[in-house]
Parts: structure tokens; sequence; C-alpha cells
């Protein structure tokens, strides 16, 4: 199945590396476009990915933001979708709703959540982003609570730096732990041009009863943004989605 994603990933790569200029909003509604595909290695085993997000202006100060995403690492592969339904009354501010849903293939293991998040400006170039939810999952019952909090700056017009913290706390009879996963990340993109490149490590681990080692996932990989995508202003930054489980299967500890 990697092999597949893989080949994936390199035909999407060589469709794009002619992209013309970011364009405007289409009069579709449609303010903005991000897909990334990615390679990785966590802890020796190799992997991919590819995740795209579209804004969807529905009015001035009222938007819709949908995500799809396919990751295989470690002991299976994730398939994710999400829904954001947000309001932007202002530049410096950008608040709402969402709700997401993984499924885990090759295995009978379907999980979600909901939420509440929010995009504030710090500064001209600086952008701090929260969320708080809870989810649960069709396997022995698991539920969780989860937040992260992180802070994205535009170091200039092509390069653009973020670290996130996240915080899941599992409290079930068959599994109690609390994961923590860190990411710093960087992100380059020519001004004016589409295409653009990033990495990022995440390191997350499990404490607790039913805990585990720490471990380092390295990803690197492409973006193309069209349309409104300018990380560094809330009206223009997209929302992240969470995946609290995503570390357990990893692990394969579910």
């Amino acid at each position: 199945m990697q092999s597949a994603v893989t080949s994936c990933l390199v035909c999407w790569v060589a469709a794009q590396l002619c992209t013309a200029p970011v364009h405007a909003q289409s009069s579709l509604g449609i303010a903005g476009l991000d897909l990334r595909g990615f390679l990785s290695d966590a802890e020796g085993e190799a992997g991919a990915g590819l995740a795209g997000r579209i804004d969807v202006a529905v009015t001035a100060a009222h938007g819709f933001q949908g995500d799809f995403a396919y990751v295989d690492e470690g002991d299976g592969a994730i398939g994710r979708i999400a829904a954001h339904l947000y309001m932007a009354p202002e530049e410096a501010h950008k608040y709402g709703l969402f709700a997401f849903a993984g499924d885990v293939d090759g295995r009978s293991m379907f999980y979600g959540g909901v939420g509440a998040e929010g995009l504030i400006a710090l500064g001209p170039r600086t952008v701090a982003e929260g969320r708080v939810g809870a989810g649960l999952a069709d396997q022995n019952g698991l539920d969780y609570i989860f937040a992260d909090a992180g802070v994205t700056h535009r170091l200039g017009p092509s390069m653009t730096v973020g670290l996130n913290a996240a915080f899941t706390d599992f409290d079930e009879v068959d599994f109690d732990a609390l994961s923590t996963e860190v990411t710093a990340r960087a992100e380059w993109s020519p001004r004016g041009r589409a295409m653009g490149l990033y990495a990022e490590i995440v390191t997350d681990d499990l404490s607790g009863p039913d805990g585990a080692a720490a471990e380092t996932t390295l990803r690197a990989g492409l973006t193309l943004t069209l349309g409104r995508v300018a990380p560094g202003r809330p009206h223009s930054t997209l929302f992240a989605t969470p995946d609290p489980v995503a570390p357990l299967v990893r692990r394969g500890l579910y």
C-alpha cells in the first residue's frame, strides 16, 4: 500500500511542477486551497501522506473549511476528513467549531471528535492558534479529551515557521495515558508562486500507567497553495485538524 501512496505522490508532484502563480478567489466562493504531499521517517520506518484543505467563503464574515488526509505511517494507514464552520469578523480574529472522523485501513477502527477553535493575531506577522475538544473510538469504549496550542510566524515573504503542542487524555479502565505531541515546522514558498516546500519534526510520548517511550517523526514534502492562503494573518490562515488517536495507531496500540 505504501508503494501505491508513494507512486501517487510522485505523479501529483510531477503534475504540479509547472503550476502557475496563485490566483484570486473564484466566483464560486472558494477562497483558498492548500494541498501537500510528504514522505516521512518514524523511528526508521518510512511513510507517506497526502492532505488537502479547501476554504469556502459563505459570507464576508463566515466560512467553511473542509479537510481530507490519508497518512500511511507506522502500524496502520489513516484516512481522515474534517469540517470547520467559522466566523472571521475582522482581520485579527477567526474562530469556530469543527468535527473530524478517521478510519484505520485494514482493521475495524473508526473514531472522531468535535471541538472549538480560534486564531488570533499576536503581531503583523504572527498568529496564535488553539483548540479544545472531545472524541471517541469504537474500540474498547475508548474516549478522550484533547487540547492544543501553537504559534506561526512569517519571517518574510517566502518563509514561515511554527511550533505547536498537543495534549490528549485517555482515561479508561483498559487504557490510561496522557499523550503529548510537539511539532516544529518550517515552510518555504517563493513569493507569488503556488508551489513550496515544507519540513517538520514531531516528537510524541505517552505517560501514565499505559505509557510508552517517546518517538520522533520527520516529514518533508511539497505544498500547493491557491487563493487566500497566507499564514501570518488569521483571516488567511487555514485551521489545522487534530488527530489525537494517530500516536496510538503508529505504535500499534489500537
